[in-house]
């Protein structure tokens, strides 16, 4: 109220709210672990990038 954002944008955000709940509980991407695997793999790999 104080912002005076649109009812649908309230909604939207907690219908978001909701689902990302959700992924935290059932652990699913991108709170299932895979991101973080992904990222450590990445981090392994010898690239003449990174060297």
């Amino acid at each position: 109220m104080r912002y005076g954002y649109p009812d649908a944008l309230i909604s939207f955000v907690w219908q978001t709210v909701c689902e990302v709940e959700h992924r935290i509980q059932y652990r699913q991407f991108p709170f299932d672990g895979s991101f973080e695997r992904r990222l450590i793999e990445f981090a392994q790999q010898e690239t003449p990038h990174f060297r």
